[in-house]
């Protein structure tokens, strides 16, 4: 759509809610431009060989600013890589949740000051706007600034097809389940807002020091709403949320997520990030605190290994072995696949919108929580006997 000389192209959603391109016939020249640019038509930039690159470099990290640490998904890697970037007068681009026009949507925004850069942190687990970031990149690009670009792989090999050969353009990709429609999280929304006659200004998707059975959550969903113009915070697991139970069950997700080609450690970007959970044995191998969490950091390139140096001195970090690191990864190795219980999830939804798949929600989080507390006295014994 942003490459388009005529703007014959606007965005709509098909009948199965992915959001894709509309040409106006009347108005395109066919110059091919948009098929030039598109990944999905070029095939020969993707990494097809098979295997394992050779160049690259695994660590696993975290940022050795608790504050920002905490702040972030995981390990705080972004958070740092962009705010070096800024200090050197460059311009940072990444997913936001904005609430906009009374309305809560996720979308790339462009930030040039460091207090802003917590808008970019955390997981969001729906397919964020470009709409316009490709003609700014590229803008500043032009201005001489160095730009760092975070998002996922296929909007990275398409900002690199946009702008051409970029000296001052470096980018960071994930290590990517795949992206919810749109109108999966927008419907939620209004399903939750109706429920409770409220207003969602703000969602995190991954907030952090949340313990339940004992255990920290790692998927946890806060909604930020007003009520009586008064502003609250409903946590809620990822077990009782219909939302997120399609994300975790891989349901939902763009049809091309399912086919990903960026489904391997052979990335566009020049980093790839991604959570990573360490074992006991692992803390002891690689002399890492526990009491913090990491990210998987893939290096690709020069420019992948150039920014991670200037900010080494910032963070505890370990080299790791490429070969166990990316066999933790799913997604490193093969798209994701829709579940059996996600397929169920999304034929309710289907049939009878968030209001059917909530119940049947609720019902499966009340059986297992009646399993867990009947079983709790047989597991405490066992584990005291193993004590």
């Amino acid at each position: 759509m942003d490459k388009c000389p005529v703007h014959a192209i606007t965005m709509h959603n098909d009948s199965d809610f992915n959001r894709v391109p509309h040409v106006d016939e009347n108005v395109c020249i066919s110059c091919g431009q948009c098929i030039k640019l598109c990944p999905r038509y070029n095939e020969e930039d993707r990494d097809k060989h098979e295997g394992l690159d050779k160049k690259i470099k695994v660590y696993l990290g975290c940022y050795k600013n608790e504050d920002v640490e905490k702040k972030s998904s995981s390990g705080g890697i972004f958070a740092a890589l962009a705010l070096q970037v800024l200090k050197q007068k460059g311009v940072v681009y990444g997913a936001a949740m904005c609430y906009e026009n009374n309305k809560l949507s996720c979308h790339h925004i462009r930030v040039l000051d460091a207090k802003d850069i917590y808008l970019l942190q955390g997981s969001k687990y729906i397919q964020s706007r470009t709409d316009g970031i490709y003609k700014q990149v590229k803008a500043d690009l032009k201005e001489g600034r160095k730009v760092l670009f975070s998002g996922t792989s296929c909007q990275v090999a398409s900002l690199k097809r946009f702008v051409g050969d970029a000296p001052n353009l470096y980018t960071i990709d994930l290590v990517c389940h795949g992206v919810p429609k749109e109108k999966l999280f927008q419907d939620y929304i209004s399903f939750y807002e109706s429920k409770n006659k409220c207003t969602v200004k703000n969602v995190s998707f991954r907030s952090k020091g949340y313990y339940w059975h004992g255990k920290e959550r790692k998927h946890l969903l806060t909604l930020t709403y007003e009520k009586n113009k008064v502003l609250y915070d409903e946590k809620i697991l990822e077990q009782k949320s219909s939302y997120y139970c399609l994300f975790m069950s891989r349901a939902g997700y763009r049809l091309s997520c399912y086919s990903c080609a960026y489904a391997t450690p052979n990335k566009p970007a020049d980093l790839t990030l991604g959570d990573y959970h360490l074992t006991a044995r692992e803390f002891e191998k690689y002399q890492l605190p526990s009491n913090q969490t990491y990210s998987t950091i893939l290096v690709h390139n020069d420019k992948g290994k150039e920014v991670l140096d200037e900010i080494k001195e910032n963070l505890k970090l370990a080299i790791a072995s490429p070969q166990e690191v990316i066999a933790r990864h799913g997604n490193l190795n093969h798209p994701s696949k829709m579940t059996d219980y996600g397929k169920l999830l999304y034929a309710t939804f289907l049939k009878g919108g968030y209001a059917s798949l909530q119940r049947l929600v609720n019902y499966r989080f009340l059986k297992s929580n009646l399993y867990y507390y009947s079983t709790y006295p047989i597991r405490t014994i066992v584990k005291c006997i193993k004590k």
